[in-house]
């Protein structure tokens, strides 16, 4: 799973610098430095890449079972009355 992710986010990060090949030729023309276009495709890869951690976490949150604690994998699920109940045991000392 986690290939998966990482080649779409390395996809949409070279898709986003392919689309913008004539702006940086502009402002390479207009005197930028390479560094500084390097540096603004790496700012671009780092504000999606926090966006994406924000928002898989409130996700995650959000869609955890109830009764869990920040969504901890139930031990055993039942259905009660047409709804469901999640069980988690705990080893006592």
């Amino acid at each position: 799973m986690f290939i998966v992710v990482a080649l779409g986010i390395a996809n949409t990060i070279l898709m986003g610098a392919m689309e913008r090949t004539h702006e940086f030729g502009v402002m390479l023309a207009l005197g930028t430095r390479p560094a500084q276009v390097a540096r603004t495709v790496l700012y671009d890869a780092l504000l999606l890449g926090l966006g994406a951690v924000a928002l898989g976490g409130w996700a995650r949150r959000r869609t955890a079972p109830a009764g869990t604690d920040d969504g901890e994998q139930p031990d055993e699920i039942r259905a009660v009355d047409g709804r469901c109940e999640f069980l988690t045991t705990t080893a006592e000392m």
